[in-house]
């Protein structure tokens, strides 16, 4: 079977390919990040731990760390915990804190809500996935079917022409 696409449908196939390009180029700038839902975690898991030991309720870690690594205080780590602090692994940490306390600080909560909200992050980039499907698909078989339509017209008329 030889199998060939004619001009119109080379410029369908480049013209969709630039669209989907374009599509998932945006998506880059809507993708929801668990940056902030791994953040307030280990604020909460600090402010916990902090609020158990009777201390004073203090910054927020992440603001801590943050402003740390901004004046190059864990440039270089020298162990495993000043390790993920320079690479700001707020998942990490936060798990970490929670191995060490977890014989006398009850987390349930906080890791309820966690889990409550990473979920609610996935569905959202399974959301966005879908969404950015349909929006490329529909338009790009749409024009298609409308050139194919258009065509099918045209040949008609050729049809009869040359009768």
């Amino acid at each position: 079977m030889d199998f060939r696409l004619h001009g119109w449908q080379r410029l369908w196939v480049m013209i969709s390919t630039l669209y989907l390009l374009a599509v998932i180029s945006f998506d880059f700038f809507i993708w929801p990040e668990s940056t902030s839902v791994e953040k307030h975690r280990l604020n909460e898991v600090s402010k916990l731990i902090d609020k158990t030991e009777g201390k004073e309720e203090r910054y927020d870690l992440t603001d801590i760390v943050e402003e740390s690594n901004r004046r190059g205080l864990f440039d270089n780590p020298k162990n495993e915990d000043e390790n993920l602090i320079a690479r700001e692994k707020w998942t990490k940490l936060a798990d970490l804190l929670v191995a060490r306390h977890k014989d006398s600080v009850d987390f349930a909560e906080i890791e309820r809500r966690y889990k409550r909200d990473v979920r609610k992050i996935s569905n959202e980039r399974k959301q966005i996935i879908l969404f950015s499907f349909l929006f490329w698909v529909v338009p790009v078989v749409g024009v298609y079917s409308l050139g194919s339509s258009i065509r099918w017209v045209i040949r008609g008329f050729k049809e009869k022409s040359n009768a």
